[in-house]
């Protein structure tokens, strides 16, 4: 990037906030949220590539969402996950067929399971 005077004046900035909230996700996570004032370090070249980030997680935290844990026999189902997959989740009791992300795998290769933690 070409050191013009604004983006010098950008870098020399000490902090630049942004933020993203809403009345439903303060609510439904109450005190899970962060209260610290102090900046976050990261690494935007702008504000606004900060603020489009801090949208799209709220946007994922918005809906209501659920997490269940799924005990899975044998490892190389489990093993074979892309960093990012998903997986059908059924739960017949709660009327539930859903495709949800894998937010956490558990391996045990002691008993060759896996737990696949869902999210969505």
């Amino acid at each position: 990037m070409t050191a013009t005077p604004a983006r010098i004046g950008f870098i020399l900035e000490e902090v630049r906030t942004v933020t993203a909230e809403n009345a439903t996700v303060a609510s439904r996570y109450g005190n899970l949220a962060r209260r610290d004032t102090e900046p976050v370090p990261v690494f935007f070249d702008n504000v606004a590539d900060a603020q489009a980030v801090a949208d799209e997680r709220l946007a994922l935290l918005s809906p209501s969402r659920r997490r269940f844990d799924s005990g899975v026999q044998g490892l190389d189902e489990a093993l074979a996950l892309p960093r990012a997959a998903t997986a059908r989740t059924i739960d017949a009791q709660a009327s539930l067929d859903k495709l949800m992300l894998v937010s956490n795998v558990e391996f045990d290769f002691a008993r060759q399971t896996a737990t696949l933690e869902t999210w969505g």
